[in-house]
């Protein structure tokens, strides 16, 4: 049923980019402690 297979791959893929920009943040971060 495409109905119901578009939103759940729609806030899958919302789910993917929230924790791939939170996995960026804490790389970005771990990056300028590193360089201090």
């Amino acid at each position: 049923m495409p109905t119901i297979t578009i939103p759940i791959v729609f806030l899958f893929s919302f789910i993917f980019m929230k924790t791939f920009g939170l996995t960026l943040n804490f790389l970005s971060l771990f990056a300028l402690v590193l360089s201090l």
